[in-house]
């Protein structure tokens, strides 16, 4: 070979090992940063996927601000938003917290998809199912447990729920206020160092009114608020960053009933994170005439208890407090919702109406609906049928879910009873129904000698409503 040919035989391998060299770099940093993606799974009900708009801003706003190295994952697609972004998504429309973890659905949703962090927005629809706080929070646990399972360096943000007020439901907004403030004691005690659970306030500072069109989802205005709030939370969490000194507070319960001339507590609790140590500084927004709070003590640094005090003067009805705790710059608040009322005797604050659904010779369905203006602390309700006609216990149900039920027979009469469950709280509603259920024998039984009772306690005070059918 000569030096010319030798010269020219050098430079092209040259030039081959360049390329494959070049080739090679490019490939190992596209394997780099594949394997640097941070993967996140936006999990939720129809606020997150149907179609969770607020996704397609915070994509956006993780890309203009250099998060680029991130994958939102889910099992379900994109929905039109206007504008381009990774839309997969756990969002199921419809969905209850309780039935996911009852079901058994999300291991599968985890193994499809392989989250690093999960950002959780559940407990809309379990709330308006009058699930109490207490069956949601389990259910929460559940889904971490699992979460954890699948990857035990899960990164978990969950979310203190949007506030509600659809026209089907006007306990729900209650509701809300009670599960959110369960939430931050629920997190503390579920937190860990490897798999750290923050909790992301999306209930202060939104309205039903202005950032929602029908009262629970999200319109334009309400999108840009709840991205604006995951933002933070969610970046802190793609740095690395520890979350930074903070603390909340809750309350409970988040309903106070009191009888004028008479006083009621509630606990206030502050949760901390990030290591934050100050003792926080309680107070109260302005009550009405004939209230007073007192916070014992009003500088915490664990719990304090809030005891509010209706003179014998002070006007009946609901009033929305704000308490707040105030430490090192930082100011977190919570809601208390007080309820005086009259002492007992008389008029309550809850009214019974019966119903008679159904009445045949074979099947009879009689009916007794409560609406009540306060929480409802203990309710028994009592319904009594008439053996007349020949009928028979067939059944009974109510709407609210959270009652005991028995029933009994006799020669004369058949009693079907429903009893408040021991610490649950029946919200103020319209349309409770309690039904009994009779089968007939093929005579038309009269209905005109079964009657129904009710006893209830609200504001500490106890009433009795009675009727017949």
């Amino acid at each position: 070979m000569t030096g010319f040919h030798r010269s020219v035989a050098v430079r092209a391998l040259v030039r081959a090992l360049t390329i494959i060299a070049l080739i090679t770099s490019i490939w190992i940093a596209g394997a780099r940063s594949a394997q640097a993606q941070t993967r996140i799974m936006p999990l939720g009900d129809s606020i997150t996927g149907s179609p969770g708009c607020w996704r397609a801003l915070l994509w956006n706003n993780l890309q203009g601000a250099g998060f680029t190295s991130i994958d939102f994952v889910g099992t379900l697609p994109p929905q039109g938003c206007g504008i381009a972004y990774d839309g997969d998504n756990e969002g199921h429309g419809g969905i209850l917290a309780t039935d996911i973890a009852n079901q058994n659905l999300l291991p599968g949703w985890l193994a499809a998809t392989r989250p690093d962090v999960v950002m959780m927005h559940l407990g809309t629809n379990d709330v308006w199912s009058a699930r109490s706080p207490d069956v949601i929070l389990a259910a929460f646990s559940t889904l971490v447990d699992q979460m954890r399972a699948q990857n035990p360096n899960m990164q978990i943000l969950v979310a203190q729920i949007l506030p509600m007020n659809p026209s089907n439901c006007t306990a729900c907004g209650d509701r809300v206020i009670a599960f959110n403030a369960a939430i931050p004691s629920w997190a503390a005690g579920k937190t860990t160092a490897q798999s750290p659970i923050v909790v992301v306030d999306q209930w202060t500072g939104f309205s039903t009114a202005t950032d929602t069109g029908d009262g629970v989802h999200p319109n334009d205005a309400g999108n840009h608020k709840i991205a604006d709030r995951w933002f933070p939370a969610l970046t802190a969490r793609l740095t690395g960053a520890p979350p930074p000194p903070s603390f909340a507070v809750s309350v409970a319960p988040a309903t106070l009933s009191i009888t004028a001339g008479a006083s009621a507590t509630a606990t206030v609790a502050i949760s901390r994170t990030g290591g934050f140590s100050a003792p926080v500084t309680l107070t109260a927004s302005a009550a009405p005439p004939g209230i007073m709070v007192a916070f014992s003590p009003i500088s915490a640094t664990g719990t304090s208890t809030i005891t509010v005090t209706a003179s014998s003067s002070a006007a009946p009805g609901r009033t929305d407090l704000t308490l707040t705790g105030s430490a090192s710059g930082l100011s977190r608040t919570a809601p208390l919702a007080l309820v005086v009322s009259t002492p007992g005797g008389g008029a309550g604050p809850a009214t019974a109406t019966a119903v008679i659904a159904a009445s045949g010779p074979w099947f009879d369905e009689e009916q007794v609906r409560i609406a009540n203006a306060q929480p409802l602390t203990a309710l028994t309700l009592t319904i009594t049928i008439q053996t007349t006609g020949g009928v028979a216990f067939n059944g009974q149900y109510n709407t609210v879910g959270s009652f005991v039920q028995t029933h009994g027979s006799t020669a004369s009469a058949i009693t079907y009873q429903y009893t408040l469950g021991a610490g649950q709280v029946l919200s103020p509603g319209t349309g409770w129904v309690f039904a009994a259920q009779a089968s007939g024998s093929g005579a038309m039984h009269p209905t005109s000698g079964d009657t129904y009772a009710a006893t209830y306690t609200a504001g500490g005070a106890s009433f009795t409503v009675s009727g017949h059918f």
